[in-house]
């Protein structure tokens, strides 16, 4: 089944089975919206289309067994990822302390907002990706072949395996998904130094 979806200056949304219905009420909301009521509907914010296309104030919207259902639109996963990238940035000069405290402030705000969409699936990867971001940012961190070395000794590697991989000259980006980094920077590591992930806080507002 194709929906079809109008919106209005009021953030009203309107659904009908066929394109030709929704064109019908649309041209009686606006004739009663500027004949009657003697107001101006904004025609540039006032459009029909398949459900699929839309984005309604920061929800997007699809069609389901169970009926209309909710999502985030692709924009607004986009601007999750542009965040961290600006908070996780080579030349950020948060520290670890203030980088724990914004990802938190930013996770729980986002969290919050988007709780009436269906999301696990979506957030699922993109805290994979947040992961492999803030492993980045750590291993930058660790910027001399001394420091990583004795992170990495620390993290329990033994002496051949952590020289080895404080020498390496990899991309930051590469070396974050790499098989050392991925068994010792751990999730639970990481939360109980106190990152945030998206998946953690979306679960406790939605519960």
């Amino acid at each position: 089944m194709k929906c079809f979806f109008y919106r209005s200056f009021t953030n009203m949304v309107l659904f009908a089975k066929y394109k030709r219905s929704t064109e019908r009420i649309l041209a009686n909301i606006l004739s009663y919206i500027e004949n009657k009521l003697k107001l101006r509907a904004n025609k540039e914010k006032t459009s029909v289309s398949y459900i699929e296309r839309i984005k309604f104030i920061v929800y997007g919207l699809y069609t389901s067994k169970a009926g209309i259902k909710t999502r985030v639109h692709s924009k607004s996963i986009a601007k999750i990822k542009t965040r961290i990238k600006e908070l996780t940035a080579k030349g950020n000069a948060l520290g670890y302390k203030n980088l724990k405290k914004k990802l938190k402030e930013y996770v729980t705000e986002w969290a919050n907002y988007f709780k009436l969409a269906d999301i696990k699936s979506i957030l699922t990867n993109t805290d994979l990706w947040l992961r492999r971001r803030i492993i980045m940012y750590i291993w930058k961190r660790w910027k001399k072949v001394k420091t990583r070395y004795e992170m990495l000794r620390k993290l329990g590697f033994n002496h051949n395996n952590a020289r080895k991989y404080s020498c390496t000259r990899k991309g930051y980006w590469y070396i974050a998904n790499s098989q050392i980094l991925n068994c010792t920077i751990t999730d639970k590591r990481l939360r109980d130094a106190g990152y945030s992930f998206f998946l953690d806080y979306y679960k406790f507002v939605k519960a």
